[in-house]
């Protein structure tokens, strides 16, 4: 009887323990599918952004670099409720001004387009509540790889800021020139022979730009 009682009393406390891991699997899934956050977006697009990444890396905007990288999360989710119907170049506009602006580089890589178009593409899936189509897409965004990206300082010594160019446009193939013509060459506007090193001409949009009191 003894022996007894105790496989009971064994058994139901198998029971007992199999019931609490159950729940608390079920708490862990419950907690893990909870609807992602446009801030959650934001920050798993900036933590896969070379140039931003680089820029922190490169002490760009001084010490307080990996701060202002914190602050552009929630300035760019601000500017996101100021202004409806954001389009994706609005957006490249704004964060490559915050760039300049605040950590002194200039993005020449097309990525602040990515970013642009990524985020847009998020608030509108949140907005819609499809969050199974934003966890995906979060799933797709590529690491932080440093390896792209090299340091062009600018001619002007004075001039300490920095450009963050990838490599990939900086190999690209140059033109020609024909020797066979006797023209004198056209002498370059400031705006061409930046062009021609590969830099990025920012259109200054006219949507409200974030706060920056940070």
């Amino acid at each position: 009887m003894v022996i007894r009682v105790g496989d009971i009393q064994f058994y139901e406390t198998n029971v007992v323990f199999r019931i609490v891991l159950i729940l608390c699997l079920q708490s862990f899934v419950v907690m893990d599918s909870s609807p992602p956050t446009f801030e959650q977006t934001i920050r798993a697009a900036f933590r896969g952004w070379d140039a931003l990444q680089f820029a922190v890396d490169q002490h760009a905007g001084g010490l307080k670099s990996r701060e202002i990288a914190e602050w552009m999360v929630g300035a760019t989710e601000q500017y996101f409720k100021e202004n409806q119907d954001l389009q994706a170049d609005e957006v490249a506009d704004v964060l490559c001004d915050i760039m300049e602006e605040e950590l002194h580089v200039d993005v020449c890589d097309g990525s602040d387009k990515t970013i642009g178009e990524f985020l847009c593409k998020m608030y509108n899936l949140i907005q819609r509540k499809e969050f199974d189509a934003v966890h995906s897409e979060m799933s797709k965004l590529p690491s932080y790889n440093p390896s792209l990206f090299t340091i062009q300082t600018e001619a002007d010594p004075a001039d300490v800021g920095l450009s963050v160019v990838s490599s990939i446009v900086n190999n690209r193939e140059g033109e020609s020139s024909s020797d066979d013509s006797d023209e004198e060459p056209k002498e370059l506007t400031e705006q061409e022979k930046m062009e021609a090193e590969g830099w990025t001409y920012v259109k200054k949009g006219g949507r409200r730009k974030p706060n920056k009191d940070h």
